[in-house]
């Protein structure tokens, strides 16, 4: 058996980083606001949060039974003035709702003992919701996330839409029900503490076998990986601690040095990992043949995209065109401009909802959106099409057109309407209170977002329905839409969380 070589190993990671470095980096951020957010086996995590003691905190009475009426209350989020940005109350309220049991539980307590039914409906649908985003997509993109690494080692265009690789393939529901085991071994076993230990790297393999072979049972990933990390578990903890500087430099720098480079170069330090132990090791376990894909390790010929057709992996027929260089016709402008304008406003009253419990009508009008969302999404597919292909001369771009946007949006509303809708004031690298660095960090992610990955595929959805239906639900959202600018412009929307912080 040949000892892993890890200063080899770092070396081509930071090679194939370097090649794909702001590809990568949009893959880990996107992936880190679901994975990272959502764990449901994780004693230690839970434990370790102060907010979701609840859990732990059922007081026992004399007689050792269990009192639910003593659950601990306390929300910070309700009342943490010290919460400041757009990011902040939001880890604020997702530091008690990542475990569905805590949401469960808490729901429970709301029900029976504060007779609070809104809240309490609110809850157990937090409870519900949680666990089917950790079930069908936190579980499932860790396998595209890995393929993704895997691809791109070798073929330099892969896009980001080998995230959607699990749920192309067929079985899609399997995966997420062998890694759900996966999870709920490792927590069994931790309670053992050494076991869990051994566990972590036992089943460290097995999303990186799936990503290659989807097709594999239960029986057969669990033992393929348990056959792969044999000599390899305290190596593989020897390649995890000689990481440990960058973990410190990015508590150092407040996460900022993971989010530009480590959590990317991680990715393709394990993809290393594994490409080393699958090509040391094919030849000496049990089921070698499982690992047919051999493409993802060995270029076929001078591809640049990995040659999906050649490879005996029964897909989904998925007829959606995903070029991000597309061209947008002006009906599916105005569905996207709609769209964005509806996510826009359901993000912001669901902020207010979560982190307040009131429901707030965000914005200036008062229909279902938020028109800044859906300008700033037309503007930048519109806009910035000649920089598409150089990512990241478009992120640049993207931050400063929504910069541009949001500033004169701001000065305009005071201007005309003699009212703040947002300020500012006190965040970081802000402007008059208009806009702030935070804001078009997150604006510059979500508009590389939308343009590589969400409009290609609404888009593609959007051509298959009928141009007469096309029709008729663009007249009648465009109708409504300026029925509501008319009378805003007259009685603009106001109030307590709307202009009144």
């Amino acid at each position: 058996m040949e000892n892993l070589n890890r200063k080899e190993m770092k070396k081509n990671a930071h090679h194939y980083m370097k090649k794909n470095f702001f590809m990568s980096i949009i893959i880990v951020f996107l992936i880190s606001l679901i994975l990272n957010n959502n764990y449901i086996f994780s004693s230690k995590k839970i434990s370790q949060d102060k907010n979701a003691l609840d859990i732990y905190e059922l007081i026992k009475d004399d007689e050792n039974k269990i009192d639910i009426s003593k659950i601990n209350d306390n929300n910070k989020y309700e009342n943490n003035e010290k919460l400041k940005g757009i990011l902040a109350p939001i880890a604020g309220r997702l530091s008690i709702s990542k475990s569905p049991i805590y949401n469960f539980t808490y729901s429970i307590k709301l029900f029976i003992y504060k007779h609070d039914i809104s809240k309490g409906l609110f809850s157990l649908f937090i409870a519900i919701l949680s666990f089917l985003l950790y079930f069908f997509i936190k579980l499932v993109l860790n396998v595209g996330k890995n393929r993704f690494f895997l691809e791109s080692r070798i073929y330099p265009k892969t896009s980001v839409m080998r995230l959607l690789f699990p749920y192309k393939v067929k079985g899609t529901l399997r995966l997420s029900w062998i890694l759900f085991l996966k999870e709920f071994y490792e927590f069994l076993w931790s309670l053992t503490i050494i076991g869990g230990f051994i566990k972590i790297y036992e089943y460290r393999m097995i999303p990186y076998l799936l990503a290659e072979n989807p097709m594999l049972s239960r029986k057969e990933v669990f033992q393929l990986s348990k056959d792969m990390m044999k000599g390899y578990k305290w190596q593989a903890f020897k390649l995890d601690m000689s990481l440990f500087g960058w973990i410190l430099l990015g508590l150092g720098t407040l996460g900022i040095s993971n989010l530009i480079y480590y959590d990317a170069y991680k990715e393709y330090v394990y993809a290393e990992l594994y490409y080393f132990i699958r090509k040391n090791k094919k030849d000496q376990i049990k089921n070698s043949s499982l690992l047919n894909d051999d493409y993802l390790f060995e270029k076929y010929k001078e591809y640049d995209i990995y040659p999906e057709k050649k490879v005996k992996i029964p897909l989904k027929k998925i007829s959606i065109n995903t070029d991000y260089d597309q061209s947008y016709s002006v009906r599916n402008l105005i569905l996207l401009f709609f769209t964005a304008s509806f996510i826009g406003y359901s993000w912001e009253v669901l902020l207010h909802l979560v982190i307040d419990g009131t429901f707030v009508n965000r914005g200036t009008m008062f229909g279902p959106w938020l028109p800044i969302y859906g300008f700033g999404v037309i503007l930048i597919l519109s806009l910035l099409k000649p920089f598409r292909k150089k990512p990241l001369l478009f992120f640049i771009s993207a931050m400063i057109l929504a910069g541009i946007l949001e500033y004169s949006t701001s000065f305009l509303l005071e201007i005309l309407l003699h009212k703040k809708w947002w300020d500012y004031t006190g965040y970081f690298c802000n402007l008059h209170g208009r806009i702030c660095l935070e804001g078009l960090l997150l604006f510059g992610f979500g508009g590389a977002a939308i343009t590589y990955f969400l409009a290609p595929l609404l888009n593609s959805l959007f051509n298959k329905i009928k141009y007469k239906i096309i029709f008729i639900i663009c007249f009648i959202l465009v109708s409504l839409f300026g029925i509501d600018v008319v009378y805003s412009v007259q009685h603009p929307n106001t109030g307590i969380g709307i202009t009144d912080y």
